[in-house]
């Protein structure tokens, strides 16, 4: 049974999800059930709390309202007895007014202090005599308003509560509930009523009372709206705990004690220090328990507090509540049922688009991957087809790939021995022109050695004849110095003369002057004049011929500084020329290795196209064995027609390839026979010709085609 209840996915979910969200829920709901339950209990008892409260505001208004106008007509006494007895009839009048505005008022009226000498003055007693003396009173007669009187036992009103409390306490006072009929009604209709009396104070000194009466069936009302239930019931107690106004009228007049059996003065002193309490009681009328609440009245300026009261029948509120419990109780089994459902629901929207992976995982297991999931959902279960789909495409895309490649594999691996064939050819023609090119570079180089070794002795000669003419250069810069010296002699030369021939003339003139005696010194003196002016023009030719001489001196020298540099030049592009030979010398010598080396190397190529023909034909064999590998799987559903049609292509690529490899195979045979070295050459061929021969028998193999069956 349990196996059973296992097995699938989606009683599992049903069993593990439900069974513990049933325990918790029903938990809940009893527990909730039993709050709801004791709430009704709390709630009845908070509702009956707050109508107690506002059914004492209600009263509390009404009477404050009372005692405010009460309070007014006071005031305008007041100021009446402070400034005198000129507006005392415009109060008289107010208080018609006031009346006549307040539909709840019964009458009001005004008493003043007792005035002996003005009563014994009182022959015939008359309305307008008990206005004089005790103040005015009006009264309410059917629809009219009428003055009402003091009787002739006024003596006696002074001694009541109305005017004794005021007096005595200088408060508002609200009377106890009273019957009453009024001596000017008409109608003679006996009231139940209340007064509310304010004392008149002027100048600190009592002087009488204002009071306005109404009646406690006005606030009928508020008792009936205030009631909760047709069972429950309301009312007002004064402050002496008479029930002035209940639901039930037999009751009003007589004391609280006939509603609650509790204790008068218990109960006045738990209201005294409490504004709100409630407690259970019995009635005695109908012997039902009650919950029973009474709420406090502190009315203006009194010292004497009335109380509201609210009763329900604690079976009602246990009724409500058992109502409620039941409810509740229905409703969770109801939600329970209402979760099974939704979790069947769920269940089934989740177990079956994992019920339909599970299918595709296992046609996948199977090697079918063209099915594909539709699921709707669009939350994980949709996430997980969808990455099933993904999955199965990729791997059929994989697949298709591993195919496609495979099949490139074999017709790659045909390429790859036809080009190792060719690359073997062409390895053998390629040893053969680097032997050719060997013996050319061979040839070069000796022929470098010797420009090298000339050039060498070029650089040596001209390094000497640049040394020579250097030699001459300095020589001839020395003569051109020396003529430059004969010159400066030569010009002092000329300046001596110059000097010698003023001397002879000096002299001339001299002997001239000596007459007789001094003509041979005339004579001595002309002779050194005649030498001098030889001497001064034979130094004057010397000194032109100097200046030329040196003139061509410089030029020569100029001519041998550029013959130096040519020569410089010259033997720098000899020793440049003889480092280059030197150095193109060590660069054919390296050429020279590297084509020894590229001898070797294509020595290892021809052995390397020789192992990689036989890897292609291993290549072709792993591609064979990769098909029938992945033949497994089934990215498509294909047709029997497909698959023929497929292998007869096949066939007929492999025949093509065969008759292009023997083809290619017959040219390298030719080829091979003109290298000079043919018995390897034949090895080779061998050593190629046998794995092709056995590649070309693969390829024509039935076995090859088992991979698209």
């Amino acid at each position: 049974m349990k196996e059973y209840f296992l097995s699938k996915l989606r009683r599992k979910l049903i069993i593990f999800i439900f069974i513990p969200i049933s325990v918790i829920f029903l938990s809940i709901v009893f527990y909730l059930s039993k709050t709801i339950y004791n709430g009704a209990f709390q709630s009845s008892k908070e509702l009956a709390i707050n109508k107690a409260s506002e059914g004492a505001n209600k009263v509390k208004a009404y009477f404050e309202n009372t005692l405010a106008v009460a309070q007014t007509v006071a005031n305008a006494y007041q100021e009446w007895k402070e400034n005198g007895n000129s507006q005392r009839k415009m109060i008289d009048l107010m208080m018609k007014r006031v009346l006549a505005e307040n539909k709840n008022f019964l009458s009001v009226w005004s008493q003043f202090e007792y005035d002996s000498i003005k009563a014994k003055r009182i022959q015939t007693f008359t309305i307008e005599n008990s206005v004089d003396i005790f103040g005015p009173a009006w009264l309410i007669s059917g629809n009219e308003i009428v003055p009402d009187f003091v009787g002739e036992d006024y003596e006696d009103s002074y001694a009541e509560d109305y005017y004794i409390l005021p007096k005595k306490t200088k408060l508002s006072v609200i009377l106890e509930p009273y019957k009453w009929i009024y001596p000017g009604d008409v109608t003679k209709k006996e009231y139940y009523e209340t007064s509310c009396v304010h004392p008149l104070i002027a100048n600190d000194e009592f002087f009488g009372v204002v009071g306005i009466d109404v009646e406690f069936g006005r606030l009928h009302a508020i008792t009936r709206d205030m009631n909760l239930s047709e069972a429950g019931t309301s009312g007002i107690l004064s402050n002496q705990l008479t029930i002035t106004m209940h639901v039930d009228t037999s009751f009003i007049g007589k004391n609280a004690s006939v509603l609650f059996d509790l204790d008068s003065a218990s109960l006045v002193q738990q209201l005294k220090e409490n504004s709100v309490i409630q407690f259970v009681t019995k009635n005695k009328k109908n012997d039902l328990s009650y919950i029973t609440t009474i709420a406090r009245i502190d009315i203006g300026d009194t010292k004497a507090p009335w109380y509201y009261f609210v009763q329900i029948p604690e079976d009602e509120i246990e009724a409500t509540a058992n109502d409620k419990y039941k409810s509740s109780i229905f409703i969770g089994f109801f939600m329970l049922v209402l979760i099974l459902i939704i979790i069947i629901l769920i269940s089934r929207g989740i177990t079956i688009p994992i019920v339909k992976s599970v299918g595709l995982a296992k046609n996948m297991s199977d090697g079918i991957l063209y099915q594909k999931l539709e699921i709707k959902n669009k939350d994980e279960t949709s996430i997980l087809g969808n990455s099933l789909n993904n999955m199965s495409s990729k791997i059929a895309e994989t697949i298709d790939r591993i195919k496609s490649i495979s099949l490139n594999y074999q017709v790659a691996s045909q390429e790859i021995m036809k080009s190792a064939d060719l690359t073997s050819t062409s390895a053998s023609e390629q040893a053969a022109s680097i032997e050719e090119i060997s013996s050319s570079m061979e040839q070069m180089v000796s022929s470098v050695n010797q420009n090298a070794e000339n050039a060498g002795v070029t650089e040596r000669i001209a390094m000497q004849a640049y040394q020579d003419i250097k030699e001459l250069g300095d020589v001839m810069f020395a003569t051109i110095n020396s003529l430059k010296t004969i010159v400066e002699k030569i010009s002092i030369i000329n300046e001596i003369a110059e000097r010698t021939n003023i001397l002879a003339v000096n002299a001339s003139i001299e002997a001239a002057r000596a007459g007789e005696y001094g003509k041979g010194f005339a004579v001595v003196a002309g002779e050194v004049r005649t030498l001098s002016v030889e001497s001064q023009n034979s130094a004057q030719i010397i000194r032109e011929l100097s200046k030329e001489t040196v003139l061509s001196a410089e030029n020569s020298g100029k001519l041998i500084s550029n013959t130096i540099k040519k020569i410089e030049n010259t033997a720098q592009l000899v020793q440049e020329i003889a480092g280059s030979s030197a150095e193109q010398r060590h660069g054919l010598l390296q050429v020279n290795m590297a084509i020894g080396q590229m001898n070797i190397a294509t020595q290892s190529t021809a052995a390397i196209s020789e192992e990689m023909s036989g890897k292609s034909i291993v290549l072709n064999e792993l591609a064979n064995e990769l098909l029938k590998a992945v033949g497994f799987f089934k990215t498509e559903p294909m047709k029997e027609s497909d698959i023929h049609q497929l292998q007869a292509h096949i066939m007929e690529m492999q025949k093509k390839l065969s008759d292009l490899l023997h083809n290619q195979l017959s040219i390298t045979s030719e080829k091979n026979n003109t290298i000079n070295n043919p018995e390897v050459t034949v090895k080779q061929e061998d050593k190629i010709d046998a794995p092709k021969n056995d590649f070309l028998n693969s390829m024509v193999d039935d076995k090859s085609f088992e991979a698209f069956t």
